[in-house]
């Protein structure tokens, strides 16, 4: 078992009130909110509730530029992942963000 701390973030009051206690710390968030002072530490954890909620709905994203914008998000959250050594959420990344690509355009640069 390991001694890191995991804190959980959620927008569902009814779910964070099942949660138990642990070493972390639960916080009612939503990730429009402006938190500086969370921001700075837990910004990979956002990047990928974003990401995981915008690849959910990517279908309704109607523009080129939607989706390459998210394709870039999405490469971003690999990077990450890598650098994490999260290597199975990097491959999901990657693959979502070159399925967003036309065939002509190249991945983007994070």
């Amino acid at each position: 078992m390991t001694q890191w701390n995991i804190d959980g973030f959620d927008l569902n009051l009814s779910a964070l009130s099942r949660t138990r206690p642990a070493r972390g710390r639960t916080f009612y968030y939503n990730v429009f909110d402006q938190r500086p002072e969370l921001l700075e530490k837990y910004d990979v954890a956002f990047l990928f509730d974003v990401i995981e909620h915008l690849n959910r709905g990517v279908e309704v994203a109607e523009t080129a530029e939607e989706r390459l914008e998210i394709a870039t998000l999405n490469a971003a959250a690999g990077l990450k992942a890598v650098r994490a050594m999260a290597a199975s959420a990097a491959m999901a990344y990657y693959d979502v963000a070159l399925g967003l690509l036309p065939d002509e355009h190249p991945l983007p640069a994070v």
